[in-house]
């Protein structure tokens, strides 16, 4: 019934580390009755987080997890996330994608 949850709670940073080395583009996470979608792509991700923000709404699981994993750019959305990538960007060395491997 609870998917992956107790994984995903008892050690976060382990967990998507393990399944960042699926060789999937898109990687489903099954928490309860809602899947969660981890992109394993540069391309996807610039995708998302670049100009599309609107169209991917995070919603209200990413509420109840944001305690968990902190009021940063995963969790954030809308204006707030604007906002924290404008603040992030000087750090990024002018694209946070360059370093990801394809």
């Amino acid at each position: 019934m609870l998917g992956e949850y107790r994984a995903l709670t008892q050690n976060p940073l382990l967990f998507l580390e393990q399944k960042g080395q699926s060789k999937a583009d898109i990687i489903p996470i099954k928490i309860g009755f809602e899947t969660l979608y981890l992109l394993n792509n540069a391309d996807h991700v610039k995708s998302v987080f670049v100009g599309n923000d609107p169209n991917f709404v995070k919603g209200r699981y990413y509420r109840r997890i944001t305690p968990l994993l902190g009021g940063g750019l995963f969790t954030l959305e809308g204006e707030e996330w604007r906002r924290q990538r404008h603040i992030a960007q000087p750090f990024s060395g002018g694209s946070i994608f360059g370093p990801l491997p394809r």
